[in-house]
């Protein structure tokens, strides 16, 4: 009767976390959408499946900059989902289906390793913070790359606990993909490489099954980096690497780093000083003082490891973005629950008390509350924008005699440190202009760090301006042009017209 109560709570839970993130169903203005990776990442499965444009190198990430390229993987699983309904907004919803799959998996893994309560516990730590809600704005690497890793802990916490090992050889299988999808799921390779080891060990398998390990680890590795190879074969410093440096000096500069990273994860999950004191002393406390079996103090503590060596991890790079800390969002909330279930079971309403005062903090004061949305804002934005702009380009081509619209391309600006042009940024509008002008504008191009390039002339730019005003920055670059006319303005986008001076 306690595990069918707790199991319908969980479904309660469940759709409450659908609930809020139906807003998420939208693009491309939204909280993640402003840099246009979702876009990038929709125009380039669309034109795999519409043109047959075959890339063999992923999107661009941290190790493009010293020339360590990616896998395309990444885009061909998005054709694979847009096979049947291909639409930006497909993308969009199958991400949010993505992500409460990671909800059903923290409270799956949470209870095969530990038990209900604390099952129950992280599905709701998880479900409701913010930078977790966030991870439904739109599909990306890091984000499809979290469902792929957390069933390849769940395949492993299942193992710890039977001896099945077909799910060790699927668990290291589905860490391969996650680490081809996205390199921020390595730091956890030498874990799941100690546990499979102790895990033989334990149930006494002969030499098979240590080669088997490898080669679960291998072969899709090899397979999935395979046309990277052959892109790199073939064309030979046609990307140039990115300049900067990527990796850490000096024990100061990894120390600052690592700093850092912990402190952006802390605040992710609403942690300040005085929070993060109570949570301390909670685990000392559960180590050495409170009773619980031996076998569950080692896979507490393997959650917390977990946790950590992203951190380590990524404090290697001089980069500090909080998506390289992807996996310890997961068991960072799988820890604290097994630590707040743990005192529960001694006193109850201690234990529903420390449940409230960290919900309260993950939640960062119950923000989802107030951050939710109706769906398809940014959606409508930009159809309206778009539409102004095809009329405006009918205007033009009928105008000035164009048989069709090759004769004009798009600049978008967006600011950083300052304001600069993006062309990841270009697709927010690429995407639906070919669909609405039924022409190709741009094509797939492993030949650019953005994956895309236009196809269009020089005579006339669509120039666009992300949350800045951004038309001084364009005047000095392009001074060929001149601005005609504002096709659209608002607070977050304004879209002007230029033509090249005759």
């Amino acid at each position: 009767m306690k595990v069918r109560f707790l199991t319908t709570l969980f479904l309660i839970i469940f759709i409450i976390s659908l609930a809020v993130r139906i807003g998420k169903v939208d693009y491309p203005l939204s909280f993640g959408f402003v840099w246009g990776d979702g876009t990038r990442d929709y125009l380039v499965a669309n034109h795999i499946l519409k043109y047959q444009e075959f890339p063999q190198l992923g999107p661009f990430n941290l190790l493009f900059d010293s020339g360590i390229y990616g896998s395309a993987l990444y885009f061909y699983i998005l054709a694979l989902m847009l096979f049947f309904f291909n639409s930006v907004l497909t993308l969009s919803i199958v991400n949010i289906l993505l992500q409460l799959a990671v909800v059903v998996l923290i409270y799956q893994i949470s209870k095969n390793l530990f038990d209900h309560p604390t099952a129950l516990i992280a599905s709701v730590l998880f479900s409701f913070n913010i930078e977790i809600l966030h991870h439904s704005d739109y599909i990306w690497q890091p984000y499809l790359m979290q469902p792929v890793i957390y069933l390849a802990l769940f395949f492993l916490a299942q193992t710890l606990i039977q001896k099945v090992h077909l799910k060790l050889f699927l668990s290291l299988f589905f860490l391969s993909l996650a680490i081809t999808l996205h390199n921020s799921a390595f730091p956890w390779l030498p874990v799941f490489l100690l546990a499979a080891t102790l895990i033989l060990k334990r149930d006494h398998r002969p030499f098979k099954y240590y080669l088997g390990v490898v080669l679960a680890l291998i072969l899709p590795a090899m397979t999935f980096y395979l046309p990277v190879v052959v892109y790199k074969l073939g064309q030979f410093n046609q990307i140039s690497p990115g300049v900067g440096r990527i990796y850490v000096q000096s024990v100061l500069e990894y120390s600052s780093n690592l700093i850092s990273n912990a402190n952006q994860l802390l605040s992710a999950f609403g942690f300040k000083s005085e929070s993060l004191f109570i949570l301390v002393f909670m685990i000392i406390w559960y180590f050495f003082k409170i009773k619980d079996k031996t076998n569950q103090k080692k896979l507490t503590f393997l959650m917390l490891t977990l946790v950590i060596l992203p951190i380590i991890f990524a404090s290697f790079f001089n980069k500090i973005r909080l998506h390289y800390l992807i996996l310890s969002m997961g068991t960072l909330t799988i820890f604290t629950a097994k630590i707040i279930s743990s005192f529960a079971r001694y006193k109850v309403m201690l234990g529903i008390l420390l449940f409230l005062f960290f919900f309260k903090i993950f939640s960062s004061d119950f923000v989802f509350l107030k951050d939710y949305k109706s769906p398809f804002v940014d959606y409508n934005l930009i159809e309206t924008i778009t539409d102004n702009i095809k009329h405006e380009l009918e205007f033009i081509q009928k105008k000035d005699g164009f048989s069709d619209f090759s004769f004009f391309k798009v600049r978008s600006f967006a600011k950083a440190r300052e304001v600069f042009y993006y062309p990841v940024l270009d697709t927010i509008l690429l995407v639906p202009l070919e669909d609405k002008l039924n022409q190709k504008l741009s094509y797939v191009s492993d030949n650019s760090p953005y994956n895309h390039v236009q196809i269009g002339g020089d005579q006339y730019l669509v120039v666009t301006c992300y949350q800045v005003e951004c038309l001084e920055v364009f005047r000095r670059q392009h001074s060929q042009y001149d601005i005609l006319k504002k096709i659209y303005g608002s607070y977050r986008i304004f879209v002007y017209l230029a033509k090249l001076h005759e």
